[in-house]
């Protein structure tokens, strides 16, 4: 079929307040979840300022058990309601391989990381 264009997917999420890129390639399927959570308003501001520099040993743990891209959008508006995007090997499961007593959260640091957020 004829492929997509991306100067038009660009417009498209830039009209929508986002930026889209569309990538075309033969690529494993992937699970893509969307989750949506307040944040305490009192934790704002100290839950950005640590997503801001996501330690090492959680970023090497979400890619260990299957995590390919996982993005927070703030609300521009200031409010304390944010979206988390995740793309995932099919196989993943977020609670098995993510959740309390799980292989990710036995590294200290990732456990830490989880507990605090």
């Amino acid at each position: 079929g004829k492929m997509p264009n991306f100067t038009t997917g660009v417009v498209i999420g830039a009209a929508l307040g986002s930026i889209v890129a569309v990538v075309m390639s033969r690529q494993p399927p992937r699970k893509r979840v969307m989750m949506r959570t307040r944040i305490k308003r009192h934790r704002l501001e100290e839950y950005k300022r640590h997503h801001r520099g996501v330690w090492p040993a959680v970023e090497d743990g979400l890619r260990l058990y299957g995590i390919k891209l996982l993005t927070i959008h703030a609300p521009s508006d200031g409010s304390n309601l944010f979206n988390m995007y995740i793309e995932m090997d099919v196989g993943t499961d977020l609670s098995r391989d993510l959740g309390e007593g799980s292989a990710y959260r036995r590294d200290p640091r990732a456990r830490q990381w989880e507990e605090f957020m």
